[in-house]
């Protein structure tokens, strides 16, 4: 079997250009934290005339994991979300991952067909989408295994939960977590459906680690720093 350090490619590398890189074996969700911890009061994310700073990111993110536990998301519970390139989606995205929940992206323009089947797929019984797109949802609801709606902008339909009450009334501790980083799904992401119905594409919480790494003056921080 050739060695790593055999490589052919090896003798042209740069000098002083590492061959391997040792990355962080800790859950995605460490990242944010991380960042919380040495510059809280940075910009995290921005939408329009929104913005969130690490440190509300973080709190608001453990507020909704709290919630979610609450309502009965555990260690592998998937969770759709279905909403458009929102602050929202962000936060649904690190709270489901601090409640040990796998998350579950599903593209805003998909019709109730579409919806039903990652829903069913994917066994997702819980959802995050805003008061636009639920008429999808509840569409084909009763055709999957939903057992929860958090909707993102309103609280004035019945039988749904409001985000925002979730992420005042919770506190800011998710649950404590027993993660293998390598093993545990962070997200299924499901392909185009090019060839038939959409698959899922399942990476663990490893996977996702790389690959903010390999972005890591985008993200402003290194494994050094974790």
């Amino acid at each position: 079997m050739q060695r790593a350090e055999d490589r052919p490619w090896f003798k042209f590398w740069p000098e002083g250009i590492p061959r391997h890189i040792d990355y962080p074996e800790i859950p995605l969700f460490e990242l944010l934290s991380g960042m919380a911890r040495k510059q809280p009061d940075n910009i995290a994310f921005a939408c329009q005339e929104r913005s969130l700073t690490y440190g509300e990111l973080d709190t608001l993110t453990s507020r909704l994991a709290a919630g979610l536990n609450e309502l009965g998301v555990k260690k592998g519970d998937r969770v759709v979300l279905f909403l458009p390139n929102t602050l929202e989606f962000v936060i649904g995205y690190y709270g489901i991952l601090k409640a040990g929940g796998t998350v579950v992206p599903a593209n805003p323009l998909y019709k109730g067909e579409e919806l039903k089947h990652q829903l069913n797929d994917s066994e997702s019984r819980a959802i995050i989408t805003n008061g636009n797109l639920f008429p999808v949802v509840e569409e084909v609801k009763d055709q999957t295994k939903l057992k929860t709606i958090i909707l993102t902008d309103t609280d004035e339909i019945e039988e749904v939960l409001s985000l925002e009450e979730i992420l005042t009334t919770y506190s800011p501790h998710p649950p404590t977590l027993d993660l293998k980083p390598e093993e545990d799904i962070a997200a299924i992401q499901y392909t185009g459906g090019t060839t038939g119905l959409p698959k899922g594409a399942m990476l663990t919480n490893y996977n996702l680690v790389v690959n903010a790494a390999q972005n890591a003056t985008w993200f402003g921080w290194n494994s050094k720093d974790v």
